[in-house]
């Protein structure tokens, strides 16, 4: 039969982690903590966890732990991961929603590690609002930029100005208009 405490050590051994737990009374035991193959989190001092007595060398075993202070907002079929800090405050998420959308949440930046990254979609937007498009490669644009001043060589000092010649914008800028190619291995957006 299995008895729920809380966690009040965390260490390694050769075999992975093991916890130490607070089953009240002062009974604390000592529990090789189980969990699925390719989950590298560690409890924080203070989860809840059950503990099942084993044929493990300290005869426990912690069948996983939960974080009492935080709520998940995961719904039934949900998947909702999250890192705290040393606080135990939730810090970065990722949420798997049952109608198909992937949330992810940071309080810093988001790292992604790959050789290469493939975003099939029609519709991707890099932006903090709604309805701003990324340009792809091969895409036309247009828009505005200031007067261009030569520095070097001949012409120094003087305005590169379009040809044929157009009528500044409101702003004082010259329209420009391009197409997408492909840049620089080192250019970064």
């Amino acid at each position: 039969m299995g008895r729920i405490g809380r966690i009040v050590g965390v260490e390694e051994d050769d075999d992975g982690l093991v916890v130490k737990v607070d089953l009240g009374g002062g009974e604390i035991v000592t529990a090789d903590l189980m969990t699925p193959p390719g989950d590298g989190s560690q409890p924080r001092i203070g989860d809840a966890t059950s503990v099942e007595e084993s044929s493990t060398v300290g005869g426990w075993q912690a069948s996983g732990y939960w974080d009492p202070e935080n709520d998940s907002p995961a719904g039934r079929g949900e998947v909702y991961r999250y890192g705290r800090d040393s606080d135990g405050n939730v810090v970065c998420s990722f949420h798997l929603k049952s109608d198909g959308t992937l949330v992810v949440s940071a309080n810093a930046k988001v790292e992604l590690e790959s050789p290469e990254v493939v975003l099939n979609t029609p519709n991707c937007k890099l932006s903090d609002s709604a309805g701003k498009g990324v340009m792809r490669v091969g895409d036309l644009f247009s828009g505005s930029t200031p007067p261009l001043v030569v520095t070097t060589g001949a012409g120094a000092g003087g305005i590169v100005a379009p040809a044929p010649p157009a009528t500044a914008t409101a702003s004082g800028g010259i329209p420009v208009v391009g197409k997408g190619i492909s840049g620089s291995s080192k250019t970064k957006a």
